[in-house]
């Protein structure tokens, strides 16, 4: 299991924020319709929450093997 702390301005390409019920909503869609993938190169979402501020806590199945993005680079 992996826990990814995100500041809430990040999290998507829309223009969210947990200080607005609209913002809260949208990404619990999100991450709603992201935990319903299920594909062997697709890390599994168990759950999500918005603790108060400006943060989005995913809790997620761990993929070992480091960052993505170091990955990439190296490649």
């Amino acid at each position: 299991m992996a826990i990814k702390h995100m500041r809430a301005d990040r999290v998507g390409t829309f223009d969210s924020s947990l200080e607005t019920a609209q913002g809260i909503d949208i990404i619990f869609r999100e991450t709603e319709n992201l935990k319903a993938l299920k594909h062997p190169n697709i890390v599994k979402i168990l759950n999500f929450y918005a603790p108060k501020g400006l943060e989005v806590v995913f809790v997620m199945e761990f993929m070992g093997g480091g960052e993505l993005l170091e990955y990439l680079k190296s490649k």
